[in-house]
């Protein structure tokens, strides 16, 4: 089983936060939000006000504290389940029964029940709740479901959208009427039922046996399907930048299924201030009591987001089963090399247009230059599951654009469809040959990626919005450029295909230099 490498000092009070935090559970279920007061939960915990104030600031922050503490908690049986060396029929029938026992408990009912009533009000919260609960056990039965196809023993085409389906199925009408309160006259009966008929169901049709290859050889589509879980086998450690935001917490997501793909080890890093001054509120403090509480504003501020990152990247960790290690960067301390020291990896992934979790005087392209290491940028506009499905090769016979195209051979050599895009190749033909792109397609060939070369002009448009509009003709989820072909100072002065592409991004980009 993976393992997580973050390491923090015990917390002040964490007893005490754990004693209120069980005696808000208990008032907020049984009182609902609106009829909860911190006065009722003082009165529970025997605890001041000042203290509850002091731990979640106020009663929504209470109200997210017991969202965030019960699903994690109530969600825990799950993920333990352990179903080694079982058959495919018993064990899903294990993973079912544990799933309804979860499910119908009363706690998680009434979690359930306040999500119901104020997710509206509150779809943070709710998120929250669906995020370390229901994704979790689906993250956790995918990765059993991978196990078992990578075994060859079953085949499912989306392991997360089959593991979503099944557990649907267990939990179906039962879990509604229960949470209503009516549940069957015969709750064991009825269970009985909900499992066996899942079981029947999907252990039928994940069981079906895989055609047989054609006589012409593997599809590109083919070999990107069963190549899913074991083809990317040149990354061995990734770093993924991150922080507690929902843009954070995507891209430590999309960095963890790729660690998994490619069985690498996954660094997650999170670079806080470190000391007062970098928020501008900062400066408005007067004299040594002021400052002071400044600083220790701020350090416990910071050290509370660093410790919330941390788990959530443990979190990642387990249910992804990838071994991983949580890094701090102190970036208003740290200098260059403090943190190119954490990237000695084979690629970073970065969220996009404000990386999470980088430096604030950091940009993407700063990254790539200081350190040479490869950057998978995410846009934050992008929200499809998949990376690297349809490719497109933005190719100019630079060394940077060469230098690209090697780093990305492991997810290209599981693309369904490569396209090598050449913009206005008849104005260099010195570079591009008689052939434009035939040399670098041979080239791919060799490295099994079957790719075809498309050659545009721009008309007199910029050759990055050229790229781009191809980019959305072919419905590319990525787009792989050599950062930089010219030189960076002449693309900041007259502007440049980097820089454009950086700056209206709406696919995942690896950009290489």
């Amino acid at each position: 089983m993976a393992g997580s490498t973050f390491h923090r000092a015990r917390p002040r009070g964490e007893m005490r936060r754990a004693q209120i935090l069980q005696a808000a559970t208990e008032v907020f279920l049984e009182n609902g939000f609106g009829g909860a007061t911190i006065d009722l939960v003082v009165t529970r915990a025997g605890a001041s006000k000042s203290s509850i104030y002091s731990f979640f600031g106020d009663k929504e922050g209470l109200f997210a504290a017991i969202i965030e503490d019960c699903s994690r908690r109530l969600m825990e049986a799950f993920l333990t389940i352990d179903v080694t060396g079982v058959g495919i029929p018993n064990a899903l029938t294990q993973i079912a029964r544990r799933y309804l026992e979860i499910t119908l408990a009363p706690d998680v009912m009434g979690i359930f029940r306040l999500i119901l009533a104020e997710g509206i009000r509150f779809p943070a919260h709710a998120r929250t709740f669906f995020r370390l609960g229901p994704d979790r056990n689906c993250a956790h039965l995918a990765g059993i479901l991978r196990t078992w196809q990578r075994r060859g023993l079953i085949t499912v085409d989306d392991p997360e959208i089959t593991a979503a389906q099944f557990l649907g199925a267990v939990a179906g009408e039962l879990h509604l009427r229960a949470v209503a309160g009516v549940p069957p006259a015969d709750l064991a009966t009825a269970i009985d039922d909900n499992i066996q008929n899942a079981v029947r169901i999907f252990g039928n049709a994940i069981r079906q046996p895989r055609a047989p290859p054609s006589p012409t050889g593997v599809t590109p589509g083919q070999r990107h399907a069963e190549a899913e879980d074991t083809m990317l086998t040149n990354w061995k450690s990734i770093a993924v930048f991150l922080d507690d935001t929902p843009q954070g917490e995507k891209v430590g997501e999309y960095a963890a299924r790729l660690a998994r793909r490619c069985e690498a080890h996954l660094v997650g890093i999170h670079a806080i201030a470190g000391f007062p001054g970098e928020q501008p509120s900062d400066g408005f403090a007067r004299g040594q009591q002021a400052v002071g509480a400044v600083v220790a504003r701020r350090r416990a501020a910071e050290e509370k987001t660093a410790l919330a990152v941390g788990r959530r990247f443990a979190a990642l960790s387990h249910d992804n089963d990838i071994s991983t290690e949580f890094r701090v960067i102190w970036s208003g301390r740290a200098d260059r090399d403090d943190l190119l020291t954490s990237l000695r990896c084979d690629l970073v992934v970065l969220g996009h247009p404000t990386p999470p979790g980088l430096p604030k005087n950091w940009s993407a392209d700063q990254l790539l230059i200081a350190s040479g290491v490869p950057v998978l940028i995410i846009p934050e506009v992008w929200n499809a599951g998949t990376v690297g499905t349809r490719a497109l090769v933005a190719w100019n016979a630079s060394r940077e654009s060469r230098r690209a195209i090697v780093d990305a051979l492991p997810l290209l050599r599981t693309a369904q469809a490569v396209t090598v895009l050449i913009v206005d190749p008849d104005k260099r033909p010195g570079i591009f040959g008689e052939n434009p792109g035939a040399d670098i397609a041979l080239y791919l060939a060799h490295h099994d990626v079957q790719a075809q070369v498309q050659q545009t002009t721009a008309n007199g448009y910029p050759i990055a919005d050229t790229i781009l509009a191809q980019v959305a003709a072919q419905n590319s989820d990525l787009l792989v450029i050599g950062a930089y072909s010219h030189s960076r100072s002449s693309e900041i002065i007259f502007g440049g295909v980097t820089r454009s592409l950086l700056a209206h991004a709406p696919v995942p980009i690896l950009l290489s230099r």
